[in-house]
């Protein structure tokens, strides 16, 4: 079996494209695809990052309803030790947590996959990224990078 980080690239790039419907509405195919029922339309980085790990054989632990949220994975990722400082080389598949640059939610925060790293550029796949799954060039020191994180792969 491909390593996990693999899986998460491959899953996330067969997502690219899933937008919302109406726009800015959190709602229509990304609300089919990535929420639990009963989840209200809300921003859905986290809950795309969450369907990754579950697509993937590699479910995160906790609540899944609190998954949804970013700092609750954040949360997680602390606890188990899979964080990793943004002075680390990211590898493919590897989560990026960044502080929220949108004016309209200050305080939250978002995520997405790294797809490749290459010096100091990444190219990273994720949920909620204009309204649709997308590709993101970003640098390595963007000081909106909070971590980085790498979940061990579950699978023998």
């Amino acid at each position: 079996m491909r390593p996990l980080g693999q899986r998460l690239v491959d899953w996330a790039t067969s997502q690219l494209g899933v937008a919302e419907d109406p726009p800015l509405s959190n709602a229509g195919p990304p609300m089919e695809r990535y929420a639990l029922p009963g989840e209200d339309p809300l921003p859905w980085c986290g809950r795309f990052v969450r369907a990754a790990f579950t697509a993937c054989d590699a479910p995160l632990p906790g609540n899944p309803y609190e998954l949804a949220a970013v700092a609750h994975i954040h949360h997680v990722f602390e606890e188990q030790g899979w964080l990793l400082a943004t002075s680390s080389a990211p590898q493919p598949g590897d989560l990026v947590l960044m502080k929220r640059r949108d004016p309209r939610n200050r305080r939250g925060m978002h995520c997405c996959f790294v797809e490749a790293a290459a010096g100091t550029k990444l190219w990273t796949i994720g949920g909620n990224e204009g309204d649709a799954v997308r590709r993101v060039l970003r640098h390595l020191f963007d000081t909106d990078i909070v971590a980085f994180g790498r979940r061990p792969d579950p699978q023998p």
